[in-house]
């Protein structure tokens, strides 16, 4: 993912954060906006989810701090096309503008902060991309810019106090990297999955290319029964889900494994894939996985065995057919002779690589 900034870029663990203030003035407001909790890269109508924080470490307080997100915009050749609002939390009060189901602007007033960094707001903000074109249609990647304008004055405010002493704007600015259309991404997806998944035989949270052939012979779909939801967990009530397929190794291949990895990340509330060590989101009931497999692709004859790394240290599980409560297991495996394809169904209870043999 990249990233370009106003003022200040600062890169930390978790991600790319575009952290904006005054140089000229060291009484500022403090705002960072960044793509937690979504992931840095995007299917095309999927969500994309981002924070922005606003605080005032100054010694002034701050007035009339007004938050001003216009819908993401994806630039797809000569078209810009604006995303959808899905969900926003975090406004202490009512919001002036942005309606769930438009590309309406998202108007916040936090009003006045004290100084010294006592009162902080964090608004998140969930928006689905447009479903249709391609990455290579975008005039440079990424494809995806998401500015947010906060606007405030520096100073005593009233009609007894003295006059605003600075006014100023922030205006950070994050890109996020837009994948391929489902017709033609072969290898990755992403997303953040706000709702859940009931019926993975008609309905899916996350997929790859379902056509699978020549240059793609693993095909991915996943089906997440729970996320966190609004009630539980209102500043980020949705999974980051992110599908890789990838070419297996010689370690993967001395351990039976015939075809490509298809690795699945969907870390715990707040975590990301690209954080050492993250918590996975526990599913229960199990996630449905769904793999389609071109058996052309294939040596040694159609797949019989599926392989599982859940802890994702490169040392491979067998699944077998046993229903389990406290382990993945094989639901079915299917070969279509006529199509030449294997349909393997894993239910799951979290994330991990997959493998068949």
């Amino acid at each position: 993912m990249l990233l370009c900034a106003v003022a200040t870029v600062t890169v930390v663990a978790l991600g790319l954060v575009a952290a904006v203030g005054s140089a000229k003035n060291p009484n500022t407001l403090s705002v960072v906006l960044q793509d937690l909790p979504g992931p840095g890269e995007v299917t095309f109508g999927q969500n994309v989810a981002s924070t922005l924080t606003v605080s005032n470490p100054s010694a002034n307080p701050w007035n009339k701090v007004l938050v001003s997100a216009p819908a993401p915009e994806t630039e797809l050749g000569t078209e810009t096309l604006k995303s959808t609002l899905v969900y926003t939390n975090g406004c202490p009060g009512p919001l002036t503008s942005g309606t769930v189901g438009t590309s309406d602007t998202v108007i916040c007033d936090l009003g006045t902060l004290d100084p010294r960094g006592t009162e902080a707001y964090t608004l998140l903000f969930v928006w689905q991309v447009p479903s249709g074109g391609s990455s290579t249609d975008c005039a440079s990647a990424p494809c995806i810019t998401n500015t947010v304008t906060v606007t405030g004055s520096e100073g005593t405010s009233g009609p007894d106090g003295p006059p605003s002493q600075h006014e100023d704007t922030f205006s950070p600015v994050v890109e996020t990297t837009l994948l391929d259309s489902p017709d033609t991404d072969k290898r990755n997806a992403g997303t953040y999955v706000f709702s859940s998944c009931g019926n993975p035989a008609v309905e899916k949270s996350l997929e790859t290319n379902q056509i699978v052939g020549t240059g793609n012979p693993l095909a991915t779909k996943v089906c997440a029964p729970t996320v966190p939801g609004v009630l539980d967990s209102p500043g980020d009530p949705g999974l980051v889900a992110t599908i890789t397929e990838r070419p297996n190794t010689a370690s993967e291949r001395s351990q039976g494994i015939r075809t490509q990895i298809s690795q699945i990340c969907i870390p715990d509330v707040g975590e990301r894939c690209e954080t050492a060590g993250y918590d996975p989101w526990d599913f229960s009931p199990f996630a449905t996985n769904t793999f389609t497999i071109d058996d052309t692709a294939v040596k040694g004859g159609p797949i019989t065995k599926v392989f599982y790394d859940d802890d994702e240290d490169g040392n491979y599980d067998l699944l077998n057919f046993t229903f389990s409560t406290a382990h993945a297991y094989v639901v079915s495996i299917t070969i279509d002779q006529a199509a030449k394809k294997t349909i393997v169904v894993v239910k799951s209870p979290g994330n991990g690589r997959n493998g068949y043999g």
